[in-house]
């Protein structure tokens, strides 16, 4: 019995030797860097932000930027851990986040740079899902906030996947086994950033269900249920606002997917998918696909004007561009100069609004 203990305790040593030394060696190839943005899950599992995090981060084949998180996993312009009533506050998926770009880059940054009496350092965005899997935090958030007035709330719609998220996400998520642990090691691990990202490539020749760059939701339902669909989310979105802060301004913000930016970007996408004879499938589609989204962006901008809320749709703005110069050449994520293009999309809108 006693061999048997000596022999778990020195087990036990031989595994935390090998887990330093595993975690040493990712962090001295990744130079102290982070390769990808760690994230949490909600009571229901949904992803969030880490809270008082913060990281320099490196995608692959991308230049670093800085990220840090305020008490409730915001992220903010202020790296001090400092709490601030923020004065911004964008609401959305990584699109809103400024994937792959210092916050001074992404658009809520830009634009409340350019607001009147808005300090930068009340600037927040927080990355999350579609609208719908939002409303639990924006009431989570209030309730702890109470008495908080924004001067300006962005909530964000994302063509790029959110329309296929509300549709396929399934309505219970079952959380993962050891969830505390997992997070835990995903916030403050490097070797475990490697082994996700090791684990999603090995696991990348298996399509899954939504296949890369399409919107598959647009050929699963026909005409009507698509018309519910842009009807549900109108819903979704009206009960994010009334659940996060009130504001002096609230801008609902549709963003196109690439495609519909321009129907070339679609071909990034090839090396995704596990075969051309698959590829080719979706990318015949693309013109359908652009005419259904743009008919359910118009339908939904629509409904939420007259419902007396100020809509940005950027599409216009951004199709006057090289694609190539403001989208990420591996995702549908705007990019700084893409960014841009949208601050300047959001004001104009807030401009046209006081008229």
């Amino acid at each position: 019995m006693k061999d048997y203990g000596v022999n778990l305790i020195a087990m036990a040593l031989i595994l935390s030797a090998m887990a330093l030394a595993l975690e040493g060696l990712s962090r001295l190839f990744h130079l102290g860097k982070r390769p990808m943005v760690p994230f949490i899950t909600d009571q229901i599992g949904n992803p969030r932000m880490p809270p008082l995090f913060q990281a320099t981060v490196v995608f692959a084949n991308g230049a670093p930027f800085h990220i840090c998180t305020d008490g409730d996993g915001l992220r903010t312009a202020q790296c001090d851990g400092a709490a601030r009533p923020p004065q911004v506050l964008t609401i959305g998926d990584s699109q809103a986040f400024g994937w792959g770009m210092p916050f001074s880059a992404t658009f809520t940054s830009r634009l409340a740079n350019r607001l009147p009496g808005t300090p930068v350092a009340g600037l927040m965005a927080v990355a999350g899902t579609e609208p719908e899997s939002l409303n639990s935090w924006a009431a989570d958030y209030r309730a702890k906030h109470p008495g908080i007035k924004l001067k300006l709330k962005i909530i964000c719609l994302n063509l790029g996947n959110d329309l296929d998220e509300m549709f396929f996400t399934p309505a219970n998520i079952t959380l993962p086994r050891f969830k505390a642990i997992r997070e835990w090691l995903s916030v403050h691990s490097v070797f475990m950033l490697d082994f996700t990202i090791l684990k999603s490539i090995l696991a990348g020749n298996e399509m899954g269900y939504l296949p890369p760059g399409a919107n598959p939701v647009l050929f699963t339902l026909d005409q009507d249920e698509r018309r519910a669909l842009a009807e549900a989310s109108v819903a979704a979105i009206k009960r994010l606002n009334a659940s996060a802060p009130p504001a002096e301004k609230t801008v609902v913000l549709i963003l196109p997917n690439d495609y519909q930016v321009a129907p070339s970007e679609f071909l990034k996408y090839r090396r995704f998918y596990p075969s051309a004879e698959e590829f080719d499938s979706w990318e015949k589609r693309i013109p359908e696909s652009r005419r259904r989204l743009d008919q359910m962006q118009q339908s939904i901008a629509t409904a939420l004007t007259q419902s007396g809320l100020i809509v940005a749709m950027p599409e216009p703005d951004l199709a006057r561009f090289d694609p190539k110069t403001i989208l990420d050449r591996a995702s549908h994520h705007y990019n700084a100069l893409g960014n841009q293009i949208i601050a300047d999309s959001i004001l104009k809108a807030i401009n046209h609004a006081k008229q």
